[in-house]
C-alpha cells in the first residue's frame, strides 16, 4: 500500500471542527492537472439549537469545480443558491447564495490501486434572508473503483463519516443557532454513463438528513 502520514490525518481532523459530507463532485480524487465540474441539487434537514431544539431545512443548487494540484490531491470551489425554512421560528426565505472552498486528499491507496482512503476538508459561507451560516466540515471516506477508467459503466461506490460545525446567525425573529449533532455518516455512488459524464447520488444521516443528486463532467 502507498501509505502517507497517519498523524497528519489525526491533526487535520482534530484541528478543524467540521458536517459529514462528500457533497457533490467525483468521489475519486482527481489526477494532477485534472479538472472536474458538477451541478448538485440537494435537500437537507438539520437539527439546530439555541437552548431549545429547532429544525433548519434547505433546498440547494450547487456548482462545483475541482482541480488536481498533485496526483490524489485536489482543491475545489463551490457556488450555490438556497432556500431556507426554520420550523419553530416560522421563518422562510429564498434566493440566498453560498460560496465554499475545500481540499481533497487521497491518503492511502490499495496495492492494486482500486481502493482509496480519502480526507476531505471544506469551509462554506451561506447567506439567505435574515440568516448567515458558516459551516466547517472534515470528512474521511473509502471509495472503490469498478471497471476501466475512461469507459462507460465505470462505477465508484463510497462511504464514510465526519465531524462538522454549523454556526447560524439570525436577526429579527430568527435566533442564533448551531447544529445539535456534530458527527454524521454518509454513502453514495458515482456512475459514468459515458467516458466523461457521470451521475451521483448521496445520502447523509445523523448530523443531518439529506439527499444529494449530481451530474458532472470529468475533463
Amino acid at each position: 500500500m502507498k501509505l502517507r502520514t497517519a498523524g497528519v490525518l489525526f491533526g487535520l481532523l482534530t484541528a478543524l471542527p467540521c458536517r459529514a459530507a462528500q457533497v457533490g463532485g467525483l468521489a475519486w480524487p482527481v489526477e494532477q492537472r485534472g479538472l472536474t465540474t458538477s451541478l448538485t441539487v440537494a435537500y437537507t434537514e438539520q437539527t439546530v439549537k439555541d437552548g431549545r431544539d429547532d429544525s433548519a431545512s434547505l433546498f440547494r443548487n450547487l456548482l462545483r469545480a475541482e482541480y488536481g494540484v498533485l496526483n490524489d490531491l485536489g482543491v475545489y470551489g463551490t457556488l450555490g443558491m438556497s432556500d431556507i425554512d426554520i420550523d419553530k421560528a416560522d421563518y422562510r426565505a429564498g434566493r440566498g447564495g453560498s460560496a465554499g472552498a475545500g481540499l481533497r486528499w487521497g491518503m492511502v491507496r490499495s496495492g492494486d490501486g482500486s481502493l482509496q482512503l480519502v480526507l476531505n476538508l471544506e469551509a462554506e459561507y451561506l447567506t439567505v434572508g435574515d440568516v448567515r451560516r458558516t459551516n466547517y466540515r472534515a470528512v474521511t471516506y473509502v471509495v472503490k473503483q469498478y471497471g476501466a477508467s475512461g469507459t462507460s459503466g465505470f462505477f465508484y461506490p463510497f462511504g464514510g463519516f465526519g465531524v462538522s460545525y454549523a454556526d447560524y446567525k439570525g436577526k429579527g425573529r430568527v435566533d442564533d443557532y448551531h447544529n445539535k449533532n456534530f458527527i454524521g455518516i454518509f454513502g453514495g455512488a458515482d456512475y459514468f454513463v459515458s467516458p466523461n459524464i457521470y451521475f451521483s447520488g448521496e445520502i447523509h444521516l445523523i448530523d443531518e438528513a439529506a439527499g444529494y443528486a449530481t451530474v458532472g463532467y470529468r475533463f
